[in-house]
């Protein structure tokens, strides 16, 4: 449940002295900045330095985990997208 923009201190490191910061979310805002930098630079959020971010999938199940861990998982609301999906 992030809330709509929470993102943009992890895009452009720009944490707010009043939101709770640390470590991990210091790796997070590397991790994030390169995806986005290798995307601008190629198309691609994809690079040796990273973990492979899968293709998107309208009917998929594979996300990125975008979090402690960096990771492709299984979609956890693959269900209920299923529903809604004609």
């Amino acid at each position: 449940g992030a809330y709509h923009g929470a993102e943009l201190p992890y895009v452009f490191d720009t944490h707010d002295d009043w939101l709770p910061t640390d470590v991990a979310d210091h790796r997070l805002t590397e991790g994030i900045m390169n995806y986005w930098a290798q995307f601008v630079k190629t198309g691609n959020p994809n690079s040796s330095r990273m973990p492979r971010w899968p293709s998107y999938a309208a009917r998929g199940d594979q996300v990125q985990n975008l979090g402690v861990e960096i990771n492709p998982e299984a979609h956890s609301s693959q269900k209920l997208c299923d529903i809604l999906m004609p």
